[in-house]
């Protein structure tokens, strides 16, 4: 899946409340991918990451990783 054709797609954070990570790209910018919604908002979790529809398809993936160090 290349997420960067879908534009601005976020998935949520898993073990925090409401964080999610940008999956895509936001405003066609690659070096928005793979960071948080606080770091490029500087906003603590979206409002729409508190509803369960998917804020006109932004949330339509869930991903799963481990983080390595």
């Amino acid at each position: 899946m290349n997420f960067n054709d879908e534009g601005e797609q976020w998935a949520p954070i898993g073990g925090l409340d409401n964080a999610w990570v940008q999956i895509g790209q936001l405003h066609e910018n690659v070096a928005t991918t793979c960071m948080t919604y606080h770091e490029l908002t500087g906003q603590h979790g979206p409002t729409w990451g508190l509803t369960t529809d998917n804020e006109p398809s932004k949330k339509k993936y869930i991903l799963c990783c481990e983080k390595r160090s």
